[in-house]
């Protein structure tokens, strides 16, 4: 109950006992909580400490003196990866490892203001690592974690013309979606894929599928 005797719900991501959130598992690394199925995670700053702070330089290009967060995930190599952490008047920063709480094992990092997001490609198998952390050294309220994985959806660099045949689909570099590439009057041709030229001729500056998809 709050203090006008109104009852009020919090969710306790660790559980609950007599009445109060469990406090949280995974303050520093020996203890990451698993995300792997996703998210988002909300939980509340109190009980974290500042452990690994010095290390976010490396990984971010900023320090981060205020607590983090340990969280961990099991990614395949070639998926595609978004997190993100957002609070409220927070200062926050996020940044993913191969060593837990190690900067300069630094997979992507983020810290600009209140929310933070990376993006990456997972380059092998194995298991990650994301440090919700903060500039702020006293927050206050709970943040947010989300985590997106995704299979590939196509190879990095493969290309075919689309189904008009005016234009080259490739793959982008992280497999996660085409890059159209509109090619001129004369259209693409099927089996190579490159660009026709107006006078259907293929010069060697003809737009290459294979390499745009890079």
């Amino acid at each position: 109950c709050d203090q006008f005797g109104i009852l009020q719900t919090e969710d306790c991501f660790f559980g609950c006992m007599a009445g109060a959130c469990m406090p949280p598992t995974n303050n520093t690394c020996a203890t990451p909580a698993d995300l792997t199925g996703g998210g988002p995670a909300t939980v509340p700053y109190t009980g974290f400490t500042n452990d690994y702070g010095s290390s976010t330089l490396a990984c971010t290009g900023f320090t981060a003196n205020g607590p983090e967060a340990v969280f961990s995930f099991l990614g395949t190599a070639g998926d595609f990866v978004t997190a993100r952490l957002s609070a409220p008047n927070v200062d926050t920063s996020l940044w993913v490892t191969t060593t837990c709480g190690d900067g300069a094992a630094c997979i992507a990092g983020s810290d600009s203001g209140t929310v933070e997001e990376v993006q990456f490609v997972v380059p092998a198998d194995g298991t990650y690592f994301i440090m919700a952390d903060t500039y702020t050294t006293s927050p206050s309220g709970s943040f947010t974690l989300e985590l997106i994985i995704s299979a590939p959806i196509c190879t990095p660099g493969d290309a075919a013309c689309d189904l008009n045949g005016t234009n080259v689909e490739a793959c982008n570099g992280s497999g996660s979606a085409y890059d159209v590439f509109q090619c001129d009057v004369a259209g693409c041709i099927s089996g190579q894929p490159t660009c026709i030229t107006a006078t259907g001729e293929f010069p060697a500056a003809a737009i290459d599928a294979n390499a745009l998809g890079q």
